[in-house]
């Protein structure tokens, strides 16, 4: 469904979930089945689109798109041949019940991956969903929704609402919403925890990321690198899990800056449905000015820059004036913007550290926590990291940027609200749990 006025759109979802409710767990399962075999077909087509309106580099587009296979696989693994959800006691029984209807508002830069992960698992547990996906991705959102409709799910069980900010806000404020989740900026964020919190209903929220990688000096410096730089740059840092500060121990830095702009140096930008390309255009002109202006801000007042690829890529076409090069940035003061806010783009920050307890100081010292990560061979440095290190996502020897599909993800701090997605969590959010006193002289009173 599309188009229709945000009313009509959550009522119809509240009546059809009325029913949806009270359908199998093998039916609604049936439903991902179909919507796998539709789907498979056409990931290249989704990729070629997202290429065409987001800019996003073709292999990524295939990656995300895979990777959205599985995740769907791993959900229905996860909830066939569970046949109730329920819990038994002597005195009682737990019941999972589903909430009725769910807002779904999702991102431009993962379109069908950040999507289905919101829409399947809340489907699969007995909700009907409003979706509210970004305007930016609205082809690849629609195409999306004809993938639905391909595979037979019922017209009412997804509903598509177009737009911006300003629907979102009047989604979340439709009194017949009964959760919401939403992956967005921290202003979105902010928003919704509002909106939910006077309306007393559940939130799930993931607002990105400012991450670290901790590069100490008996840490393999090549490799640290060229992960850095991959998880920095790839997608113009165009992702919440992107590497977007690295904390180099004072002893190794000059050389570890070395092999970064090499490494930087190497990755391949510029059109993004050439299939080597890994650095493509930001997703509008806009955005690339804004990205532009933080660094110059940066450089004018605090730092030096590198720009290991140069100033324009080797071929533009119909993505001009959205590219913006590979930037390394030098920064000793840590309370500067550029350390402190979360560009979007495809700039990494260096940060001096003295001895350990600085660099986790440094790691910790922004009010976002969802990844971080450590490249040292010191068991102790490890363990310490782990221990200290105040973030939802760590990663030993490999960069910030990524995740597998069947783990929980989601952020400390101002980097999430609620539970996080994927994996077990799954079911405690998309359900509410319901407390059922038996009275053992009326036969089925517990269901």
């Amino acid at each position: 469904m599309r188009g229709a006025d945000l009313r009509e759109l959550a009522v119809a979802a509240a009546n059809f979930g009325q029913n949806w409710r009270d359908t199998s767990q093998v039916a609604r399962a049936n439903l991902v089945h179909r919507l796998v075999d539709v789907l498979a077909p056409k990931i290249d087509d989704l990729a070629v689109l997202m290429a065409q309106e987001l800019g996003k580099p073709i292999r990524f587009g295939r990656t995300e798109g895979r990777q959205s296979l599985e995740m769907l696989q791993a959900i229905l693994r996860r909830t066939e041949g569970h046949h109730g959800l329920a819990e038994e006691y002597e005195t009682h029984v737990v019941m999972r019940r589903p909430h009725g209807v769910v807002a779904a508002i999702t991102p431009w830069n993962n379109p069908i991956y950040i999507a289905l992960g919101k829409i399947v698992p809340a489907i699969l547990y007995g909700n009907a969903v409003v979706w509210k996906p970004a305007p930016e991705a609205r082809s690849v959102s629609r195409h999306l929704l004809r993938c639905f409709v391909t595979a037979s799910w019922p017209g009412e069980l997804v509903n598509l609402l177009e737009g911006g900010s300003h629907e979102a806000e009047a989604l979340m404020n439709e009194r017949s919403i009964d959760a919401v989740t939403i992956t967005g900026s921290s202003a979105a964020g902010d928003s919704a925890q509002e909106i939910c919190a006077r309306r007393h209903v559940p939130l799930q929220a993931e607002l990105g990321g400012n991450n670290a990688s901790i590069v100490w000096s008996d840490a393999d410096l090549p490799e640290a690198a060229r992960k850095v730089a991959a998880g920095a740059f790839e997608m113009a840092g165009q992702r919440c899990t992107a590497n977007r500060r690295v904390i180099v121990h004072a002893a190794c830095l000059n050389r570890f800056v070395e092999l970064l702009v090499k490494a930087a140096a190497a990755m391949q930008w510029g059109d993004p449905l050439d299939g080597g390309t890994e650095i493509g255009p930001l997703v509008s002109a806009s955005h690339r000015d804004r990205v532009a202006g933080a660094v110059a801000l940066a450089v004018a007042q605090r730092g030096s820059e590198l720009l290991p690829l140069g100033e324009r890529p080797p071929t533009v076409g119909e993505h001009e004036g959205k590219f913006y090069p590979p930037t390394i940035i030098n920064c000793n003061d840590p309370a500067h913007d550029i350390v402190q806010e979360e560009t979007f783009g495809p700039v990494l920050v260096v940060q001096p550290a003295q001895d350990w307890d600085e660099a986790i100081r440094l790691c910790n010292g922004v009010r976002q926590g969802l990844a971080a990560a450590v490249f040292a061979t010191s068991p102790d440095k490890v363990r310490n990291f782990i221990e200290r290190a105040r973030a939802g996502i760590l990663k030993v020897n490999e960069a910030t940027a990524g995740a597998v599909v069947d783990a929980p993800f989601g952020g400390w701090k101002a980097s999430g609200v609620g539970l996080p997605e994927h994996g077990s969590f799954d079911v405690e959010f998309f359900t509410r749990p319901q407390t059922v006193y038996r009275d053992r002289r009326v036969r089925g009173s517990s269901s």
